[in-house]
């Protein structure tokens, strides 16, 4: 979480385990997906957790009690990355489907859809097995990025211009390095980086 204090850690059996950084303790175990929890992330205010896994769908809780707030279904293979707007009621995911998602997390429903990942066929399975998806706002919001290093579909960073929740633009760039896993992308103003 921002204040430090709590950790969550997606497991392959579904659940998802909260810790106090402090004392070690385990505080809750969430359950809710049906398969693998692949990807979490606390909202800014820390009061929320969004996860989201192999079942397709992401999940929205209350960070203090546990409790599963909603549900949002709308990618068609599993969803590998997450990301908070600064603001934190809207709600970025990325998925083996080739898609970017934006959520409004208030209001349980999708407001932006992005394509820019060729990816050959859907499926974890059919991509590969390292493959990994990422996916972040800049800290101004205005911006956001998408990657991929699926060795069957050629890496992309996919940006969008975002106001008040809808694309303005798109476009893609393609890397000028090859990477390799991309475990986490950070922004800042004007730099992104996408640590392997």
């Amino acid at each position: 979480s921002a204040d430090g204090l709590r950790l969550a850690c997606g497991q392959v059996d579904g659940t998802i385990q909260l810790w106090n950084v402090a004392t070690g303790q385990r505080m809750a175990t969430l359950q809710g997906h049906a398969d693998k929890v692949t990807s979490v992330a606390f909202s800014p205010d820390g009061l929320r957790l969004a996860s989201a896994g192999v079942d397709k769908t992401v999940r929205m809780w209350d960070a203090s009690t546990g409790q599963e707030l909603r549900s949002l279904h709308g990618h068609t293979s599993e969803v590998l990355g997450l990301a908070f707007h600064p603001e934190g009621h809207r709600l970025a995911s990325v998925s083996s489907d080739g898609s970017v998602k934006v959520w409004d997390t208030l209001a349980d429903q999708e407001v932006a859809t992005l394509k820019g990942h060729d990816i050959p066929r859907k499926g974890w399975a059919a991509i590969d097995a390292g493959a990994w998806f990422a996916v972040a706002f800049s800290p101004d919001g205005l911006q956001l990025a998408s990657y991929n290093n699926s060795k069957r579909a050629a890496p992309k960073l996919l940006w969008a211009s975002v106001w008040w929740g809808l694309p303005r633009r798109a476009w893609r760039k393609e890397p000028t390095a090859s990477a390799s896993c991309p475990w986490c992308l950070r922004r800042t103003p004007r730099l992104l980086a996408a640590s392997a």
